[in-house]
């Protein structure tokens, strides 16, 4: 019913087809330009959103070795500061080639890609902390060794005091992470 309808309409008025083929065409072009808008805006969305949760892997495994690294410095304060463990520490627990690739870890973590000014100078203060407190341990260790007693009290107070350092900038490091998070939920 609705096709002999158009079909009269057509005979009756011989440019309404060209109308309606107009119209139609502007119509399809429509929808196409709506889809591929479409398509881009959910494109964009999924790249914010991967690289959200590339930040949210970096940030989280920043914190993993930083946690790791103050478990190491704390363990190190603990079997040099007590006479007794001191000699089995040095012998049988430390092992330079942890605090090495703890320094390895930091130094080639990409912290330019961490998402603020205040993330990233928390990350550079950890870094540079951490290589001061393993610069500290083996000062230490080289003082035990050499029986000089000022030089192993001051590489043992350096070493408290930088690793007390580095939980400070740690918890900024967490906080600010805690932030972006959930900022970007």
């Amino acid at each position: 019913m609705a096709m002999e309808w158009m079909l009269a309409l057509f005979e009756k008025y011989p440019g309404t087809a060209s109308w309606a083929q107009a119209l139609g065409s502007l119509l399809a072009l429509g929808i196409a330009i709506w889809t591929v808008t479409a398509q881009n805006r959910e494109q964009r969305r999924q790249i914010k959103e991967q690289n959200k949760q590339a930040v949210r892997q970096k940030m989280d495994s920043f914190n993993g070795v930083v946690d790791f690294a103050i478990k190491e410095f704390e363990q190190s304060l603990d079997g040099l500061a007590k006479d007794h463990d001191r000699d089995m520490y040095i012998h049988l627990v430390y092992n330079r080639s942890t605090f090495d690739g703890i320094l390895r870890v930091l130094d080639a973590f990409p912290i330019h890609e961490l998402p603020n000014y205040e993330t990233t100078g928390s990350a550079l203060r950890i870094r540079d902390a951490c290589n001061i407190a393993c610069g500290a341990i083996q000062t230490a260790i080289a003082a035990v060794a050499s029986s000089n007693q000022f030089e192993f009290e001051f590489s043992l107070d350096l070493l408290r005091d930088t690793a007390g350092y580095i939980r400070g900038q740690h918890a900024v490091f967490q906080r600010t992470f805690n932030e972006y998070i959930a900022t970007t939920q």
